[in-house]
């Protein structure tokens, strides 16, 4: 399972271009990151989108309620 974190290392991109297609600040991008921050619903649905299929909403989820 592809991780946030590991999906963000991967696309090359800062987490301030990260952060601008999700629609949320660079540093809630880091702590989601370091795992100190748990995405809301809406949240993970912009992650799925920003994503365009890298991710899976299940595992979001897993990952973010574990």
């Amino acid at each position: 399972m592809v991780t946030f974190s590991n999906w963000v290392a991967s696309t090359g991109m800062s987490h301030e271009a990260i952060a601008k297609r999700i629609g949320v600040s660079r540093a809630y991008v880091t702590q989601l990151c370091g795992g100190k921050k748990r995405p809301s619903v809406e949240i993970i649905r912009r992650i799925l989108i920003a994503a365009d299929g890298a991710l899976t909403a299940e595992g979001l989820i897993l990952e973010f309620t574990e």
